[in-house]
């Protein structure tokens, strides 16, 4: 167990925000699959939990005393810094409708985690996990830490020739980006390659590596042109992803797309939202994220000065407020997101960057520049980096 606390030493002699080296890299990578080999051939490698402090681990995730939902043992691979840490932290007296966090009387932070099976229950075969199985989650708190006891039914099955960190990347930006692109559409559609063929696409606030996300799948989804609106200094992060930057003042954007967009991902919500409206085609369909907002006034969850943008929006036919944690219980969905965000990744039509690996001492830096400092690319915890 290591305490959660800043560290002012970066390790591995590169600035946050700088891309790691080539032999780093292929260090870290040869060190995930010697452990994960190790762990296929003798899983007594790993100590017995039931022997372990319980401050070794980072959370539990409890559903109901049925003897199958037991929780079950996960040795943690990777897990990605992101803004949903954040928000959770943040909101962490919120009560979900079929789980609660317990944690050494305080919740550790960490929402996704990639790891190995290390003990399961009946729960488990009857999903076709086994000791040693490739497994990744979500939980509402607690996956920044070595060890994890989480419910099977949270468990999704990584295929193993995938890469821990960039699974942990698929789970905590493209996951929550592909749910709010997809929000609304029938299942039939929901995986097709060409769901939003010819169809333009505007993300307001693309600031965060899930709206970068939110680019690169609705290019795969056939989208004919998208527009970002984004600070100036995230403007050389976004040219590589290709889409039509706009700047950050809707004086200046909406000329350019007002009722022409087809789908609008609005990540500023509730700012600005008469513009993001206007934005819309008349059969136009919006998605809106408040968790920016939720970061920058965290004890406040319905501003009264946005009363009426939050009626306005309840109005609307073809619009939504969607909440990402809220979803986290909703494991099936998940575990189809996954599985087919899984495949991509798998072909390469996903490629998510990472930003730089730390280890659990870096976390709390990690967590308090992930707003303040432009990232093209994912910070992901190794728990077990020496």
């Amino acid at each position: 167990y290591v305490s959660y606390s800043p560290s002012s030493v970066l390790e591995d002699g590169y600035e946050m925000g700088s891309s790691p080296q080539p032999s780093l890299v292929n260090h870290r990578r040869q060190r995930r699959q010697k452990m994960l080999a190790a762990s296929r051939d003798d899983p007594s490698m790993f100590p017995c939990f039931d022997d372990l402090p319980l401050e070794c681990f980072g959370g539990s995730v409890h559903l109901d005393q049925a003897e199958d939902n037991e929780p079950v043992d996960v040795v943690v691979e990777a897990t990605a810094v992101c803004d949903l840490d954040l928000v959770m932290q943040h909101s962490s007296g919120m009560k979900f409708d079929c789980q609660s966090i317990v944690a050494n009387q305080e919740t550790l932070p960490g929402t996704n985690f990639v790891g190995i099976l290390h003990k399961g229950n009946a729960t488990t075969k009857k999903i076709g996990l086994r000791v040693g199985s490739r497994v990744a989650g979500l939980v509402p708190n607690g996956a920044n830490s070595r060890y994890i006891q989480v419910q099977a039914r949270f468990l999704h099955p990584v295929p193993h020739q995938l890469d821990s960190a960039e699974a942990s990347a698929i789970v905590s930006s493209f996951l929550p980006a592909f749910a709010k692109l997809n929000h609304g559409r029938a299942k039939s559609q929901r995986y097709s390659r060409t769901c939003l063929k010819g169809r333009t696409v505007l993300i307001v606030g693309c600031m965060s590596l899930e709206a970068q996300a939110a680019v690169r799948l609705a290019q795969l989804a056939g989208a004919k042109h998208i527009y970002v609106t984004a600070p100036s200094e995230y403007a050389s992060i976004l040219t590589k992803h290709g889409p039509h930057i706009l700047r950050e003042d809707p004086r200046e954007w909406l000329p350019h797309v007002e009722g022409e967009m087809d789908l609008v991902l609005d990540y500023s919500f509730p700012q600005n939202f008469g513009a993001v409206q206007k934005a819309l085609a008349p059969k136009g369909r919006l998605v809106c994220s408040e968790s920016r907002s939720r970061l920058e006034n965290p004890q406040c969850f319905f501003p009264v000065e946005h009363f009426m943008e939050y009626c306005c929006l309840a109005s609307m036919k073809r619009a939504s407020l969607f909440d990402f944690p809220s979803q986290i219980s909703d494991y099936e969905t998940i575990h189809e997101d996954l599985e087919h965000l899984f495949t991509q990744l798998q072909s390469r039509l996903l490629r998510p960057e990472i930003d730089r690996y730390i280890g659990l001492a870096e976390l709390a830096e990690a967590h308090a520049r992930i707003l303040s400092w432009p990232l093209s690319g994912s910070i992901v915890c190794e728990p077990w980096k020496d």
